[in-house]
């Protein structure tokens, strides 16, 4: 299911996110962990928005794509399923879709990075879209985190906070949500229920969650003849541990599970001519069905240690993430399948298998003199298998002949040392910064056997050294009023490239980095009624790795190479009002100029040329109503209407840039509280807005072109009761 719907509150916390209407606390207060440390949003020296699980929850968030249209500065390229997103921020991206290079934004759950670092593992392709049910809250960390958080920060953050077990209440909750899409093939449905329970009054503690979602297909596929063919289903859940072994001690653990699930992916077939749909906004073709599939499993532990003058916290995990893909190759492979009216069918099985420790040392932060230093250990092994595979007529492998078969396997060992300081020269004024020195190096091999292939590629980088830092000023006028002033660098390790027979080209690409100055001005004012964020930045993107589509002799070659640099420009701003105690009022807006520097021949972008998928403008305005009734009793209301300017996929001076025109969505529900249980009836693409999130395909116009469509108008009555 590919959807890109608006969140009604997006700022710099999660209770800024939650308006009276759906949480209590005042804004600005609510303790974020972007700098490794429990802070109030309003005191981090940086841009952020962090929205919590319970709004998460009420908006029907389902997917990564549903916050693009509300959070400052966020694009995501969908690729017409679950776990398929490219992800930007702030406008750096080199094309609709870097699968071919690693991933610009890194994504974490707590303290600790899932997905590919690299392109082994496509980790600009393959990400994780976690649902929320038992989620404390997503954090959007904007611009380079590299000093903290490491490779493929360099453009920002996705973090997954997950609620923590209480060590002194029983607590539950169970909820259900039944919906329909426009044009689905029957309601959705999605069960869910979680658990609290001290085992040990203040000493030990579980919590539990699982759930299951159901979605009919509202895409009919002409070339197959199924109709709703992009059914899909997910399910998974989530065990953790947390021990107070003693009073300076706490240890913890648990495991995640996730898997997700489509029939078919959601596209429409469209022309290579404006975009415009060949056989109706919810119909696409393809000779076979392209089933998506990603399942994660992701184990954690680690330790609290409380020294008095700062704490000491290690944390370990392994996840592991396969995601298989079919696609639909006929069109392009024709003239070399033997048999008759012969199909052609791509499969792509992708393995991600990741350790990551991480050991700090926090200082308190009652004194003058903060600090945090810590040590951190990546050991990745990624690759794929393709197979190419010549189908006859009745979709019956043919036998004996091998168009196409590839297999890869790639290890990445990170290893980082990091340090971040604070100092205060009064209890309005303090100066930070920060370094980190990682030693990286990546080897492996990729081969190809086949009519097409033939192909050994192995690839050693030997140990690559990258240095980052960054520091900041920040001036408390009061305590709820901050100024400050950022510089941030960060890099994203070099690419492999797969071998062909029939191209020159690279082993591997350099890493790239990006340099970031920004200043912002965030507070609480008017006697805390307003809340709001602005934020200005300029970003130097250099060496940048792109996606090379290139005509070498009768072949098409696909690569990764460097060259040239970018520059985006923007401001941010975000902010609400609490007009009366019962309304909340909220609004985004954010301006983007992001561009070439240089000529990139190589990649048909031409000086000037805006960088792909970036829009200048972008901006959200909501409004969220909540009145008690009588004692326990609650009415619900609220309304967002969001607009993203037209952008292109592709460097204008390719000459097919295939631009996706505004995109303009609008949600709205009400709903009630009636003691322990919420009930919520909620509208999404109210007025049927019919634009594009995500293409598949556009290099190879012979491929067909099937873009992504924003999901269609979906009613959905939520219901969830605690105990």
């Amino acid at each position: 299911m590919a959807t890109s719907t608006a969140l009604s509150f997006a700022t710099v916390a999660h209770a800024q996110t939650q308006p009276a209407a759906v949480a209590d606390d005042v804004p600005g207060d609510i303790v974020v962990t972007a700098q490794k440390r429990d802070e109030r949003s309003i005191d981090v020296p940086a841009s952020i928005t962090s929205i919590g699980g319970a709004k998460l929850e009420a908006m029907q968030v389902k997917q990564l794509t549903d916050l693009v249209s509300t959070v400052p500065g966020l694009s995501i390229s969908n690729y017409g399923g679950p776990g398929m997103n490219s992800i930007q921020l702030r406008g750096l991206s080199g094309s609709f879709l870097d699968d071919f290079a690693g991933p610009l934004v890194a994504t974490y759950i707590d303290d600790l990075p899932v997905g590919s670092s690299t392109a082994a593992g496509r980790g600009n392709l393959f990400t994780l879209d976690l649902q929320p049910y038992d989620m404390d809250a997503v954090e959007i960390l904007r611009g380079p985190q590299g000093t903290l958080y490491g490779a493929n920060s360099m453009g920002g953050l996705i973090k997954y906070t997950l609620k923590k077990p209480d060590l002194n209440k029983f607590e539950g909750r169970a909820g259900a949500t039944v919906g329909y899409t426009n044009g689905a093939g029957g309601l959705s449905w999605s069960p869910r229920a979680a658990i609290n329970a001290p085992i040990v009054d203040g000493v030990l503690a579980v919590r539990a969650s699982a759930f299951y979602s159901k979605t009919p297909g509202y895409i009919d596929n002409v070339g197959t003849g199924v109709k709703n063919a992009n059914s899909s289903k997910s399910y998974g859940g989530r065990f953790a541990l947390l021990w107070q072994a003693t009073d300076r001690l706490k240890l913890h653990g648990g495991v995640l599970y996730q898997k997700s699930d489509a029939d078919d992916v959601a596209t429409v077939l469209v022309t290579a001519d404006g975009l415009h749909p060949v056989y109706g906004p919810q119909k696409t073709y393809s000779d076979l069905p392209t089933a998506i599939n990603q399942k994660t499993v992701d184990y954690t532990a680690g330790a609290d240690y409380d020294l008095d003058f700062a704490t000491l916290t290690t944390s370990a995990g392994w996840v592991a993430m396969d995601t298989l893909l079919n696609q639909d190759l006929t069109e392009a492979y024709a003239a070399y399948n033997p048999a008759e009216n012969g199909k052609t069918r791509f499969g792509l099985a992708s393995t991600v298998r990741k350790f990551t420790s991480e050991t700090r040392l926090t200082s308190s932060a009652k004194a003058r003199l903060e600090y945090t230093v810590g040590f951190y250990y990546t050991n990745e092994r990624a690759g794929e298998d393709t197979n190419f595979q010549a189908l006859d007529a009745n979709l019956v492998p043919v036998p004996d002949f091998t168009l196409l078969q590839g297999h890869s396997r790639y290890k990445y060992k990170e290893v980082a040392g990091f340090a971040n300081a604070t100092y205060k020269f009064s209890d309005k004024f303090d100066l930070s910064a920060g370094g980190r020195y990682t030693n990286y190096s990546q080897v492996g091999a990729a081969s190809s056997t086949g009519l097409l292939g033939g192909a050994t590629n192995p690839a050693d980088t030997g140990h690559v050294g990258v240095g980052i830092w960054s520091v900041n000023g920040r001036y408390h006028f009061n305590p709820d009023f901050l100024f400050y002033g950022r510089f941030a660098t960060g890099y994203r390790p070099g690419a492999f490239n797969s071998p062909n027979s029939s191209c020159d080209i690279p082993a591997a690409s350099d890493p790239d980095r990006t340099d970031n100055y920004e200043a912002g001005i965030k507070g609480l004012i008017l006697d805390r009624k307003v809340n709001f964020e602005l934020t200005a930045y300029h970003i130097k993107w250099k060496n940048m790795q792109l996606n090379v589509s290139q005509v070498q002799g009768d072949s098409t070659c696909i690569f990764v190479t460097n060259g040239g640099s970018a520059t985006s420009n923007g401001v941010e701003f975000s902010g609400g009002y609490q007009a009366t105690p019962d309304l909340r009022l909220s609004a985004t807006a954010t301006y983007q100029d992001a561009y070439l520097d240089d000529d990139l021949p190589l990649s048909g972008g031409i000086k000037g040329d805006t960088l792909p998928l970036s829009s200048k403008w972008q901006y959200s305005v909501a409004a969220d109503w909540k009145r008690e009734v009588k004692e326990g009793t609650s009415l619900l209301a609220g309304a967002s209407f969001s607009h993203k300017d037209p952008y292109v996929n592709f460097f204008e001076g390719t000459g097919h840039p295939y631009p996706f025109k505004s995109m303009n969505l609008a949600n709205a529900y009400v709903g009630a509280e009636l003691g322990s249980l919420t009930a919520r009836l909620t509208v999404q693409n109210l007025f049927e807005n019919r634009s594009y999130v995500g293409m598949q395909y556009p290099f190879r116009p012979d491929f067909g072109l099937r873009a992504v469509p924003v999901q269609p108008r979906t009613v959905t009555l939520s219901l969830d009761y605690k105990f």
